[in-house]
């Protein structure tokens, strides 16, 4: 109790113990992040038997840490990190405590901080990247435009924290050299990876972004290798975080399998993952991939009709995925008068869409307009020689394969 009855209110005092328990909470919270860093508990203990010249405590709990870390599993960069860090203490323990600075394992040190470094600095490498690809934003490039070239004749070129993001980093910087993308799936085939899971998934979504590039660019024969990764993550099941599956991927995932045709395994994914998306946005998920599944079997009036109950219920984003479906379908059946009152319509959609990207707006602004141009010259009946040119030059935009499609 800070007051008794008659005492009055003193702000101060008030501040002062709100201090005081604001430091306990949080070294509360450095107490439960530490227990879920076993080895940074081990190293910290070390240290402490080694400046207290606690010899039998030291070397015993050395000897478990180090048979501990030989046991486990997953060896990506924090591994190594953890083995720098042990390792340190070790050679610190030699000279200092010991005094015997001949017998150090100072190798080990070096060696274990090196591949901690050449692996941090290769993924994060590769997200600038990918970045890079997806946002078009700009990093300096001081941190990583030798990372290449300090790789080449590596000793630690096979461990696997290194291996992994080094071959994806070649898929970013040589894209057009497909030996790098065959090398990359035979490892991603490769059982038991010995990295934690939230890294598998990493190395599997920057697969997918590199064929999602090479289709845009043309190269349609990649949505077999992409769906072949996404057969591989669900196998595995990397591609679950928690007990759910992500709508973008549930949603990718089905227009991948339709746009390949396999349209009874795809019936099957839905049916089968459609209770692993988040309660939230089952629905309403699920029900777009129902509508993309008719209109991939050209049942373009069933799908007009479905997107016309579900449109005014959709938020931002499914209104904009929806309408583009009805774009389609109306092209499809040749409705004139639906087909311009919806190019407008949606032109103002994406105008007033404020939680799009710039470079999202700007693709799907394309699409409508490209999508309007074919449409007039349809009419016209016209070689679409000029138009081909043009929609081979255009980007951003989305729906690219079916616009070349219309003109084949």
């Amino acid at each position: 109790q800070l007051y008794g009855e008659n005492q009055a209110y003193d702000d101060v005092k008030m501040r002062k113990n709100a201090s005081l328990l604001t430091k306990l909470v949080e070294g509360y919270l450095i107490q439960e992040q530490l227990k879920s860093k076993d080895y940074y508990e081990k190293y910290l203990l070390l240290e402490a038997y080694s400046s207290r010249f606690l010899d039998k405590q030291f070397e015993q709990l050395m000897k478990q840490t180090r048979k501990a870390l030989a046991k486990e599993k997953e060896k990506n960069a924090d591994y190594y990190y953890y083995q720098y860090l042990i390792e340190e203490q070790q050679f610190l323990y030699d000279v200092f405590v010991k005094s015997r600075p001949q017998q150090t394992n100072l190798q080990a040190v070096i060696d274990h901080f090196d591949i901690y470094y050449q692996a941090n600095k290769l993924r994060y490498s590769c997200v600038v990247m990918n970045r890079q690809s997806i946002l078009s934003v700009d990093y300096r490039d001081s941190m990583f435009g030798k990372v290449l070239k300090d790789l080449e004749n590596n000793p630690f070129a096979e461990v696997p924290a290194i291996r992994y993001y080094y071959q994806i980093l070649l898929l970013f910087q040589e894209p057009q050299d497909e030996k790098h993308f065959k090398q990359m799936i035979q490892l991603l085939s490769t059982r038991n990876i010995p990295l934690p899971t939230f890294e598998q998934r990493q190395l599997y979504n920057f697969t997918v972004n590199y064929c999602v590039r090479r289709i845009r660019e043309g190269k349609l024969y990649y949505y077999e290798s992409l769906f072949q990764l996404y057969h591989q993550q669900i196998d595995s099941q990397v591609i679950m975080v928690g007990q759910y599956l992500s709508p973008n991927n549930y949603i990718n995932i089905t227009k991948t399998g339709l746009i390949l045709q396999h349209f009874d395994w795809v019936a099957d994914f839905m049916e089968n993952y459609k209770n692993k998306l988040h309660p939230k946005v089952r629905a309403s998920i699920y029900d777009y991939c129902v509508v993309n599944m008719d209109f991939a079997k050209g049942n373009y009036r069933t799908v007009i009709q479905k997107s016309l109950q579900k449109i005014e219920l959709q938020d931002a984003l499914s209104l904009i995925w929806y309408k583009t479906l009805l774009l389609q379908s109306y092209y499809h059946i040749n409705d004139e008068d639906n087909f311009e009152l919806l190019v407008q319509s949606f032109r103002d959609v994406i105008r007033r869409n404020k939680t799009m990207s710039n470079v999202n707006r700007l693709a799907y602004k394309n699409f409508v307009d490209f999508t309007w141009k074919l449409y007039r010259h349809r009419r016209n009946k016209g070689s679409y020689t000029s138009l081909k040119k043009e929609l081979e030059e255009l980007e951003p935009v989305v729906q690219k394969q079916w616009l070349e499609e219309l003109m084949s």
